[in-house]
């Protein structure tokens, strides 16, 4: 991938992951359709898992400060870009056998 392709997957990723949190912080708006909630839970669930590792604690379920929301955004651009690296080199591997 080139320098900006993957500067703008961080960037939309990231962004991805603050809405997600926001929402989730907010109580997820009624006005917010049931698929979409589900989606941004599933979304974030890594990045939670993460902050509950380092940061939170035994009965926290969500991050209540600033820190806790950075570490959660920093935790889902990680993961989700070591998907979808992986996910390019099955790609990658799987077109170089087939035969053209």
């Amino acid at each position: 991938m080139r320098f900006l392709q993957i500067a703008a997957l961080v960037v939309s990723l990231a962004l991805l992951s603050a809405t997600g949190i926001a929402m989730r912080a907010l109580g997820y708006p009624s006005s917010i359709p049931r698929f979409i909630v589900e989606s941004v839970e599933a979304m974030i669930e890594p990045g939670l898992a993460v902050w509950w590792f380092t940061l939170g604690g035994a009965f926290q379920a969500f991050p209540g400060s600033a820190t806790g929301y950075a570490l959660v955004v920093a935790a889902n651009v990680v993961f989700w870009l070591l998907v979808v690296a992986v996910l390019a080199g099955v790609a990658r591997a799987v077109l170089r056998r087939s035969p053209h």
